[in-house]
């Protein structure tokens, strides 16, 4: 028992498998990654379920968006922690012409947390629209 102290510090990943959970150990030395994620175009865009936010990361990271009907003043936030360098998430539950302000969040393997500029968008639904097919 008094080797389990010499154990370096850990990041914990979990996945699913069928109807089973493993853990994924592996130090964070091993990354040796100092600096935080970039993120890169971050976009908002009217989607049918509520409003997409896009961005990029350099490096794998976690999902996040924090967002609010004032500037600063984040009461609502979603994420995702799969790690990618690709994120989208769906902000849904809004009310249609309201303003939000929101930022993007990613915290890479090491834990390290980037945040994007505050951003700005009108809620819109995007209304899909049907049309008959007809074959003769």
């Amino acid at each position: 028992q008094f080797l389990l102290g010499q154990i370096p510090a850990r990041v914990v990943l979990s996945f699913a498998e069928a109807n089973r959970m493993y853990r994924l150990n592996y130090p964070v030395d091993l990354v040796g990654d100092t600096t935080p994620p970039t993120l890169s175009t971050v976009s908002s865009s009217p989607d049918p379920s509520g409003t997409k936010i896009t961005w990029l990361t350099d490096e794998w990271a976690t999902t996040q968006v924090e967002y609010g009907v004032q500037p600063g003043v984040y009461t609502g936030s979603i994420q995702d922690d799969l790690y990618a360098k690709s994120h989208t998430l769906v902000v849904s539950g809004l009310t249609e012409g309201q303003t939000y302000y929101y930022r993007a969040q990613s915290v890479d393997r090491s834990g390290r947390v980037a945040f994007s500029q505050p951003l700005s968008f009108v809620a819109q639904i995007a209304h899909m629209t049907y049309l008959p097919l007809l074959r003769r």
